[in-house]
């Protein structure tokens, strides 16, 4: 689901229901919001781990019309937001399980990049990006599942990077072994 709520008083109330609805199973939820990292919403439902990724926005988003043409203001100046702004995602669990396997999987015999990653799940049908994999990839290093394999040339970008390799013993067949880590999660 992918929400841009309005940006009133009500943005608590849609920040709260899409991390609410994030608990259900099968769900991903994507919103566009301020930025405002010094609120209650931004703390409560997104920080701490509660959001998956938090995406900050270059810059100020700018407005366009239905042909892609930016709006003027009364002085002829492009409009836009008066306020950084981000995208927020969560998954549930079962959904970010899935992808998590999915990425550990690839990697159990053979180094990949996270780009490499990203190009062989996205030919797999799995709408997936490069900044999907990184969190992933990273939190799997900090739980002992992965190991840095050094770096080398992307097959993707063609360019150095690290590549990742799953540690051995965390297979057992075809499937993860969640034993190393004792919390069971990532």
């Amino acid at each position: 689901m992918f929400c841009n709520p309005p940006y009133g008083r009500q943005i608590t109330d849609w920040v709260r229901k899409g991390y609410e609805e994030s608990k259900k199973p099968g769900t991903l939820v994507v919103m566009l919001i301020p930025a405002r990292t010094d609120t209650s919403y931004f703390h409560d439902y997104i920080f701490h781990g509660k959001a998956d990724e938090v995406r900050f926005i270059r810059g100020r988003l700018t407005f366009t019309d239905e042909d892609g043409n930016p709006t003027k203001d009364a002085k002829g100046r492009p409009c836009s937001a008066p306020f950084p702004s981000a995208v927020v995602i969560w998954r549930s669990k079962d959904m970010a399980q899935s992808l998590r396997d999915m990425v550990l999987d690839l990697i159990k015999d053979r180094d990949m990049t996270a780009n490499e990653i990203a190009a062989t799940l996205s030919d797999r049908g799995q709408q997936v990006s490069r900044s999907d994999v990184g969190p992933i990839l990273t939190k799997a290093q900090a739980a002992g599942l992965i190991r840095n394999a050094g770096k080398r040339e992307c097959s993707v970008t063609g360019r150095s990077a690290i590549a990742w390799k799953a540690e051995k013993e965390v297979f057992h067949g075809n499937k993860p072994n969640h034993k190393r880590n004792p919390a069971g999660e990532l």
